[in-house]
């Protein structure tokens, strides 16, 4: 059986991941600015927490532009003295935005199986095909031992 792998790309999930990046960027920038500190402070901060760190790196993380990994989060939350959560936005317009997400996901997922279906039904047409083939061969060869059957007993 020979089935079609598709690579299904999916913008939307990537453009869910900047998103969140950049609102993430958005709550660190809010808690520094909160909290009087420079990004250059806050750096140092992260620095002597064991997470090294500078100005331009914090930069891009408040402008969304930089992945911050767990650790880093974390940390920038121990040294803000909130929970992890508060960096994540939980409204209602990313909820939809989770979901609509999930969904074309599910559709790729529904597209590519699909296709296996579609390369199944071809290959069990096929199969039909042979078989109802070979079907007919053997009932030809069946007519023709009875005519031959036929004829022997006439003579």
């Amino acid at each position: 059986m020979h089935v079609a792998f598709v690579l299904v790309e999916n913008d939307g999930q990537l453009e869910l991941g900047r998103q969140a990046e950049r609102r993430f960027g958005a709550r660190v920038r809010n808690f520094r600015q909160a909290r009087g500190l420079t990004q250059e402070a806050l750096a140092q901060w992260m620095t002597s927490a064991g997470y090294p760190m500078h100005q331009t790196t914090l930069a891009k993380i408040e402008s969304g532009g930089r992945p911050t990994p767990v650790g880093e989060v974390a940390a920038l939350a121990a040294l803000f003295g909130v929970p992890v959560g508060e960096f994540f936005d939980t409204s209602d317009d990313v909820r939809d935005d989770m979901e609509r997400v999930r969904l074309a996901n599910l559709a790729s997922q529904q597209q590519v199986e699909l296709l296996f279906l579609d390369a199944r039904r071809d290959e069990l047409l096929k199969e039909i095909a042979t078989t109802e083939t070979e079907r007919a061969e053997l009932e030809r060869k069946a007519q023709v031992r009875e005519s031959a059957a036929d004829e022997h007993e006439g003579e």
